[in-house]
């Protein structure tokens, strides 16, 4: 019976050693997968830094565009005070025209003896 035992033995070393073989072949794997994985990992780190450096890039262009187009909107933009010395130019223009045409027949109204509305 001690026979028969050792045997068992032995068949149960050798079913576990194909194990821990296989267990071995499997690290193995393991280990290439995890050592693909940190390359992975590290080429996406220096993605991410360049992407990081070119959205700063991109800032800092935005930025420039952005005062660029306020600048260029303030030079289209017209001059305030040139608007007001027209308009007071037409408005004059205007006055003496009434007047031109309105103090004749206010004249007129006041030699024929006619008063001005009544207050």
């Amino acid at each position: 019976m001690s026979e028969e035992r050792f045997v068992a033995i032995e068949r149960g070393l050798a079913h576990l050693t194909v194990k821990v073989e296989t267990l071995e072949v499997k690290v193995d794997v393991l280990d290439l997968k995890v050592d693909a994985l940190d390359t992975k990992v590290n080429d996406l780190g220096a993605t991410v830094a360049n992407v990081s450096v070119r959205l700063r890039d991109l800032d800092r262009g935005m930025r420039v565009l952005h005062e660029d187009t306020i600048a260029n909107i303030r030079a289209l933009a017209p001059d305030p005070e040139e608007f007001e010395r027209k308009f007071t130019a037409a408005d004059d223009k205007l006055r003496q025209e009434i007047a031109r045409r309105l103090d004749p027949l206010e004249a007129f109204a006041r030699t024929r003896g006619f008063e001005g509305p009544a207050s």
